[in-house]
């Protein structure tokens, strides 16, 4: 058989007849199935392809109808061509039946003739491949066409067959065919007018052919158009055919495209969801001039702004934007295009990479991105791999939650994220190359631009820039433009000598221009004679420059003179344009450069000064217009490495003051970072903690500050809890540690936070501070529980509460107990954490605290169910819920509803379950709880399980297990694997479910959770059950079913006990699974789940069947079926129906 995309769908025999296909909903099924040939077409796809937003309640039943008929109409012979899969349909195609998969295969035969210049071959290929083209992907099927993976395969064709068509006119002109490929040639421009490609071959075939005033029109009509569309001029190469036909010199040899060596071109890669050619979406060859400007501005623009007066440079300009247009109008090759600037700090890279950025920044339309890798910067260790990529990914507007751990899965995740797009990325102030490295994606469609102090020797095939200082009259220049031309006369010698004291360096000539411009009464002469002191230079320029470690191959170190004759023209201009400051500015410059982080906000500085934020961010802004700060962010403040290196020298700051000023940032910190933590946290503090106003603004802005400002505030508490024998500081430490915890605890990274309240705790220790360390322990023992470290967590509350009834604190002591109990939940204690619990609940409501009662009745609603009592756990699940929401605990209302949808569930009320869930859901999602969001989908992805929606389940738990592993929480991850595991199962794939449970068993066992590892071993027996390893299968089964019995979970042991009766059934006979299921029934209908009260009563048919008593078997199978009905499992009722 064969089947057409490339324009209206079509279907032939085998003996190349046309078959008919009249009715739309089969060609629509056809079409989808196609799109996505050799793979699962997903249901709930197919679902919208056909019927699109108004998809019915029989729509299940109607695709499986459709399916048929197109089954049918493919005669006997080929009716296997459509599968049934678990997840949705797959239609088998074979090599060569394809038109658009025939079409991948002959473009990419075009490209390697092409490689081997091979033009006889690259004409023939390219010619065949536009032969099929028989109109636009899926023509009579608009509504398909229009939807994903249709609408950017459709592009991405277009955009092949374009390539195409230019390949072959190349070709063509190359074997002297000129005069017959005017035609088709004229076709193809006329049909692309903006295609320089076309245009130029079209011009150069018709000057072969004698036609010179006809190439004159093209360049005409050419020229026009895109002044008219685009407000450029042609590029250079069709320029030089139009000039050779005004000299009527003949035109010369086709060449490849400028800049992109022949090697480099590459077939457009396929896409993951079609078998069928998928080209990269790049324009068209050459649609606009090298270089245009003038694009709809991106989304997501983090250009710096430009720098003032930028001048010189024009070598080192033209070469990177070269490497920008072969990025941007290059050939795929699949490697980044990658430019390193290197040279000494303050030369003018980074204004050299952001003045490139901005001029080409319409040529990358999918974003232009700006990242400090902080590799020179004082005091701050540089970027690491997987700080960098975390940046990078939520530039990308990837969520926080769902970025991976793994730095290599950060690399492949930004690499996926970027694959497709032309995006600029500015990576300023590397360390090294290897830092870069992990940073590229892997496609040439995006450009990178690298600044470093050191040569980057490491980065393969980029192009290096090395820059060194600027000329003598780039230097004057410079300075006039930036202080006006009376303030540095052309003709005063002291101009060229202010400029070598300067060093010549942009950086500080732009800093000595400035004063001359602010201060009209500094002479140029003063300044000059200013500069020729000494005396307050920065230390050598090696120092600077961190020490410069070890010489990267390939380089030399700057002597001793060189390095000092540097040194002196920057700490020169640093040192007037420090003293020409007010007093009020010097001290807030000096101040600022002393405190570790990397910016900050007005109030922030004004806390420092110690002044209103009206004086303060004047002050800031005078900074800013002085270039003695910078601003990345509006609103927030930062420093240029060479700057604070300064102000930090000896003689600027008093030790005293310096103190003083950072013990009112602190306080500052501390107070806002208490408000912000205290509308996040999740249990009460103890009482007599110091804690803060509840922020006003309430918890969406609570948030944002405090995210905004984690990493200073990680910063501070680090240098706080460091800070030896000052008790003052030290308890800023430990309340900045108390008030990050709700946001690590969170959004993690777990690791992180727990190294951060271990330092506390100690902290808090050392100093005598007995309830600081209890509330330290008690945050490290909630983030243990969440890593599924449950030892270590026990051992934490534990320690919290001989600490709390130590001190008389009894909300605390209330705490510890909550605490202790949920882990002993956790891990499977039921018997011990109850009685835990209740206590906590009779603690906090003798203590009035709403907040407590609500978590204990929570987690008390939860050890009930988990105990077979449905109807207490739903009823202290209520109880929970009424508090949350009189208190607006909206993440606490997300909890509840989630553990009542699952004893919905359990109770065999799938439909409420659903709605539980969904409510569950929207409560995190409305305050962008992306933990509290998985948890909700791993709740509603289990009823999905159950009442046989299995797409949705499987897509629910994916999303879940994405989200759990971005903030390491192992015992959620364990669970989501679980999830998968039974999915797959249910779908007929019992060997990735034993992979997914044996996963999960390895994490569950690691940390002692005994809940999970009993549900694991269960799913794991059943997958090897199905996979005929009934041995090891009933091993499982009995370890599993004792686990629960221990647990004192009757209704885990009723599911074990029907996996049990199936597998004896098939190894043991009937009479031993009767016994299983017998049991079963017993304990489903004692605490009331009629799920598997319906799976007991159908394994006792199946036995009773086995025996031969028909009659009780139809009854029992047929009580069944109406239960399963009842509850909304279909896929069980589907299964069980086709057994009757």
């Amino acid at each position: 058989m064969r089947f057409g995309l490339l324009g209206p769908l079509l279907v032939e025999g085998a003996a190349g007849t046309v078959v008919p296909l009249t009715s739309r909903k089969g060609r629509l099924l056809l079409g989808a199935l196609l799109l996505r040939a050799n793979e699962t077409a997903p249901t709930h796809g197919l679902l919208d392809a056909l019927w699109g937003d108004a998809v019915p309640p029989t729509a299940r039943a109607s695709l499986q109808n459709h399916v048929a008929r197109l089954r049918g109409l493919f005669g006997p012979a080929e009716q296997d061509r459509i599968r049934t899969t678990a997840s949705g349909y797959l239609i088998r195609v074979e090599p060569g039946e394809l038109d658009t998969e025939e079409f991948r295969r002959l473009a990419e035969d075009a490209r390697s003739a092409r490689l081997a210049r091979d033009w006889e071959s690259v004409s023939r290929a390219a010619a065949a491949a536009l032969r099929l083209w028989r109109g636009r992907l899926l023509e009579d099927l608009p509504t398909l066409a229009e939807t994903e993976p249709a609408d950017p395969f459709q592009h991405a064709l277009e955009t092949s067959r374009l390539q195409l068509r230019s390949w072959r006119a190349a070709a063509e002109l190359r074997l002297g065919r000129h005069h017959d490929l005017i035609p088709e040639l004229a076709s193809w421009a006329a049909e692309h007018p903006l295609a320089e490609e076309l245009q130029r071959d079209l011009m150069t075939a018709l000057l072969r052919d004698g036609r010179r005033a006809d190439a004159l029109e093209v360049f005409t009509r050419l020229r026009l158009r895109l002044s008219e569309e685009l407000g450029v001029d042609p590029g250079a190469a069709v320029q030089k055919v139009y000039l050779q036909a005004l000299t009527e010199e003949p035109p010369a040899a086709i060449t490849d495209s400028p800049g992109i060596p022949a090697a480099a071109v590459s077939a457009p890669p396929r896409t993951s969801h079609n078998p069928a050619l998928t080209p990269d979406p790049a324009r068209a060859p050459t649609t606009a001039a090298s270089g245009a400007t003038g694009a709809v501005p991106p989304a997501r623009c983090q250009l710096p702004s430009e720098a003032r007066a930028f001048t010189g440079r024009e070598a080192e300009v033209e070469r990177l934007l070269a490497c920008a247009r072969h990025a941007a109008d290059g050939e795929e090759t699949g490697w980044a295009v990658v430019a390193a600037v290197d040279g000494m700090a303050g030369v003018g890279k980074s204004a050299l990479a952001v003045h490139v950025a901005q001029r080409v920044r319409g040529d990358f339309p999918d974003g232009q991105l700006f990242l400090d890798l902080r590799g020179w910067t004082p005091n701050a260790t540089p970027m690491t791999t997987a700080e960098a990529l975390d940046a990078l990914l939520r530039s990308l507007d990837v969520p926080p939650q769902t970025i991976p751990k793994d730095p290599a899965e950060r690399a492949r995740r930004l690499r996926d994220r970027l694959a497709g797009t032309r995006t600029l990325i500015v990576l300023d102030n590397a360390v090294g190359s290897a830092q870069i490295r992990p940073l590229l994606p892997a496609t040439s469609r995006c450009l990178v631009l690298v600044t470093s102090r050191k040569r980057l020797t490491g980065l393969d095939d980029s192009l290096a820039v090395p820059l060194r200082v600027l000329s003598e009259d780039e230097s004057l220049t410079l300075l006039r433009r930036v202080a006006g031309p009376d303030r540095v006369p052309e003709d005063q010698p002291e101009a060229r000598e202010l400029a070598a004291l300067c060093g010549f360096v942009p950086l500080a000539l732009r800093i000595a221009a400035a004063q001359l411009r602010r201060r009209r009464s500094l002479r140029l002469t003063d300044l000059v004679d200013r500069l020729r002191d000494e005396h307050h230079r920065l230390p050598r320029f090696d120092q600077l420059d961190g020490t410069d470690r070890e010489a990267e191959p390939g380089t030399q170190r700057r002597t001793q003179r060189e390095a000092e004759r540097e040194d002196r023209g920057l700490s020169a201009v640093f040192a007037t344009s420090f003293t020409a400051l007010p007093a009020t500015e010097q001290r807030l410059l000096t101040l600022l450069a002393g405190i570790p982080g990397a910016d900050v906000d007005v109030a922030a500085a004004a806390a420092l000064l110690g002044a209103d934020t009206v004086l303060t961010e004047q002050l800031l802004d005078s900074l800013l217009d002085q270039n003695l700060l910078t601003q990345h962010v509006p609103g927030r403040y930062g420093f240029h490495d060479l700057i604070r290196l300064y102000c930090r020298a000896p003689g600027h700051w008093d030790a005293d003051e310096y103190r003083t000023a950072l013990d009112r940032l602190l306080a500052h910190y501390e107070r806002d970072a208490e408000q912000a933590a205290a509308r996040l946290r999740r249990s009460p503090r103890a009482a007599t903690a110091t804690a803060g106003k509840p922020d006003e603004r309430g918890e969406e802005a609570a948030l944002a500050w405090m995210r905004t400002e984690r990493e200073n505030l990680l910063a501070f508490a680090r240098f706080a809890l460091a800070g030896g024998r000052l008790p003052r500081r030290r308890a800023s430490g430990i309340a900045l540690a108390l008030a990050l915890a709700p946001l690590l605890h969170q959004e993690g990274p777990l690791p992180d936070a727990v190294a951060l309240l271990r330092q506390a705790a100690e902290a808090a220790r050392a100093g005598g501070d007995r309830l600081g360390r209890a509330e330290c322990l008690t945050e490290l023992g909630r983030i243990h529980m969440q890593r599924g470290e449950f030892t270590e967590a026990q051992r934490a509350h534990t320690d919290a509460l001989e600490l709390y009834r130590a001190q008389g604190e009894r909300l605390g002591e209330a705490g510890a107990i909550y605490e202790s109990g949920t882990v002993h939940l956790f891990t499977g204690h039921y018997a011990t954490a109850l009685p835990l619990l209740e206590r906590s609940l009779e603690l906090f409501g003798e203590m009035g605290s709403e907040l407590g009662q609500a978590n204990a009745l929570f987690q008390l609603g939860r050890a009930y169910r988990l105990t077979g009592d449905l109807a207490k756990g739903g009823a202290s699940g209520a109880r929970a819920l009424r508090l949350y929401v009189a208190m607006g605990k909206r993440w606490g209302e997300g909890h509840v509803l989630c553990d009542l949808a699952r004893v919905h569930q359990l109770g065999g009320d799938l439909r409420a379950a659903v709605e539980l869930g969904e409510r569950g859901l929207a409560a995190f999602q409305a305050i962008d709880n992306q933990l509290g969001a998985a948890t909700a989908c791993q709740a509603l992805g289990r009823i999905h399980h159950d009442l046989g929606e299995l797409d949705a389940a499987a897509e629910l738990f994916g999303r879940a297990l994405r989200l759990f592993r971005a903030t390491a929480a192992e015992q959620a991850i364990a669970r989501s694997l679980w999830d998968l595991g039974r999915v797959s199962l249910s779908a007929g794939a019992p060997e990735r479910a034993a992979d997914l449970n044996e996963q999960a068993l390895r994490i569950f066992q690691a940390s002692g959770s005994r809940n999970g590892e009993a549900n694991v071993r269960h799913d794991l027996g059943r997958a090897l059950h199905a996979l005929g390893r009934t041995s090891e299968a009933a091993e499982l089964l009995a370890q599993a079913r004792e686990l629960f019995r221990d647990l004192g979970d009757p209704h885990g042991e009723a599911e074990v006990l029907n996996s049990t009766g199936a597998l004896r059934l098939a190894t043991e006979g009937a009479e031993a699974s009767l016994a299983c299921h017998k049991e079963a029934l017993v304990l489903a209908r004692r605490v009331r789940s009629p799920l598997e009260e319906a799976r007991a009563l159908e394994g006792l048919g199946r036995a009773h069947a086995a025996l031969g008593e028909t009659a009780r078997s139809r009854t029992e199978l047929r009580e069944a079926l109406v239960l399963y009905r009842r509850i909304g499992a279909a896929l069980a009722a589907e299964k069980l129906l086709q057994h009757l």
